[in-house]
């Protein structure tokens, strides 16, 4: 067994050779590792490499001082820098080219998590489709809820399709119902009511709420949720509710008292034209300024429908309009 140490008589630089033989060797003089990472170190002693201390020099490798440091970082003070690739817990927000582009969890909800974008748009996108959800995620099979106890749902998007299915509160896996569906031709298919708070009571003071219901048998129906003696348009004695102005009516009106008799007529109007097609009892007329009666009929000078009280006895109405054509 032969060792051999073979040193540089300026001291500088050391190459440690062993020619037969193991075990430890004895080193009497400095050992200089190369500081250039390009260049091999011959040797490094644990304790080396465990306590490198950071690099001085700029390299041209990397963007920014701080990237090229940390390769000559403890391990520890080198992992701290980087997200690891099998997990872990990021402190702070994940940026992207700017500060303004980042991931993180809101300052004031430790609880969430935020996608932002301070300088544009935030997108969302992939070639199959996407997905917002609530208290949902997809596990790659199926849909599960984060918490069984509560209601779930998703929006999704897909080949030109907009879709939102919910289900109720139940055992995993979630099986979610599509409730509305708006196709590529734009065709929107609702289950359930179509709710809006004026699509009943056209141009009134008090827009009365409606929805349009599927009924039995394939009847489509719209619905006045506030038909009630507490919602509608009050008409004092001699008084006028102009339902619509401006010459931008045809079709039906259903008119509908339901405060003193809730007596109910249909009417016809085009232009100057109003016609009374039915009523329940006598209680209407399509002429203005009839004595006893409710007047529904078309003002000559704006051409708007209007609800006359001539019955002696203040009323609530309530009007659903039926649009054929919009102008004349």
């Amino acid at each position: 067994m032969s060792r051999q140490l073979v040193t540089n008589p300026d001291l500088k630089n050391v190459a440690l050779s062993t020619l037969s033989g193991s075990g430890p060797v004895a080193i009497s003089v400095p050992l200089t590792l190369p500081a250039d990472p390009t260049q091999p170190l011959q040797a490094c002693t644990k304790q080396y490499a465990d306590t490198k201390l950071t690099q001085a020099a700029a390299d041209a490798r990397y963007l920014t001082q701080a990237q090229g440091d940390a390769r000559y970082l403890t391990p520890a003070q080198a992992a701290a820098l980087y997200l690891p690739l099998t997990g872990g817990v990021l402190s702070g927000s994940l940026g992207f080219v700017s500060v303004n582009e980042r991931i993180r969890t809101p300052p004031n909800n430790a609880g969430a998590i935020s996608v932002e974008s301070v300088d544009g748009y935030a997108f969302l996108s992939g070639y199959g489709g996407g997905f917002i959800s609530g208290n949902t995620y997809y596990d790659g099979v199926n849909w599960q809820r984060f918490n069984v106890g509560l209601a779930a749902g998703y929006l999704s998007t897909a080949q030109g399709n907009l879709a939102f299915a919910t289900g109720p509160a139940g055992a995993n896996p979630l099986t979610a119902v599509n409730k509305m569906t708006i196709d590529v031709n734009g065709n929107m298919n609702l289950v359930g009511a179509l709710i809006t708070s004026s699509i009943i009571g056209v141009g009134g003071a008090q827009p009365i709420a409606g929805r349009m219901i599927s009924m039995p048998n394939g009847v489509v129906a719209l619905d006045n949720t506030s038909n009630n003696a507490s919602n509608g348009q009050d008409i004092p004695v001699n008084g006028v509710w102009q339902v619509t102005t401006g010459n931008s009516f045809a079709g039906l009106v259903i008119v509908h008292e339901t405060l003193v008799n809730g007596q109910m007529a249909l009417f016809g109007m085009a232009a100057t034209l109003s016609g009374l097609i039915w009523q329940t009892a006598t209680a209407y007329s399509n002429v203005k300024d009839t004595a006893g009666k409710i007047n529904v009929y078309v003002n000559p000078g704006e051409y708007g429908i209007c609800i006359q009280n001539m019955g002696g006895t203040a009323i609530r109405m309530s009007a659903m309009l039926i649009r054929t054509r919009g102008t004349q």
